[in-house]
């Protein structure tokens, strides 16, 4: 009996995790520099017969806990493979953890309006049915190298050497004090 319990328990875990939401993309970065990072939810809790859905990401890193963005997505069919697609920063250098948490929205009976901003909002009806699913939080550990400056630098490089040479060519042509 133990044999058998302990078998189902290996494949829950393995169950479970398989379920898990995952983030993907470089885990080798430049701080600054902006990167894209792909969110697949799969496989998702959806009843069948939703008219819309709004897919909510709150992503942040542990480089500066302060800095969290959420990234929203809105349609009416979900997207095969289930992709969701997001450009992410980071502000310092060392080995940190990218989050991104997901909140699937299916409305039955919604529709999509847009402000004055041009921002995209859920329409619903008094009554409209709708289900929330909160999905458990992907990581992705990333390391970030500082940036090198090239770009900056170079042109005050080239105008040292400028400046260096014009004094050598002067000198060259003074005529020597006896």
């Amino acid at each position: 009996m133990r044999k058998i319990l302990a078998a189902a328990a290996v494949a829950m875990a393995f169950l479970g995790q398989a379920q898990a939401a995952t983030v993907t993309g470089p885990t080798d970065v430049t701080a600054g520099v902006s990167y894209a990072y792909t969110y697949n939810p799969d496989p998702t809790a959806i009843l069948a017969g939703y008219d819309l859905y709004a897919m909510n990401l709150t992503v942040s890193d542990s480089f500066d806990p302060g800095n969290v963005q959420v990234f929203s997505f809105f349609g009416s069919v979900l997207p095969s493979p289930r992709n969701f697609l997001f450009n992410w920063v980071f502000p310092a250098t060392g080995t940190g953890v990218l989050t991104v948490t997901g909140v699937l929205e299916t409305y039955f009976g919604a529709t999509l309006g847009t402000d004055e901003g041009g921002f995209t909002f859920v329409i619903k009806p008094e009554g409209t049915p709708f289900i929330v699913s909160n999905i458990e939080p992907a990581s992705l550990t990333v390391n970030s190298t500082p940036v090198v400056p090239i770009g900056g630098t170079l042109p005050l490089l080239l105008t040292a050497f400028g400046l260096a040479g014009w004094v050598a060519r002067r000198r060259a042509r003074e005529p020597l004090a006896a």
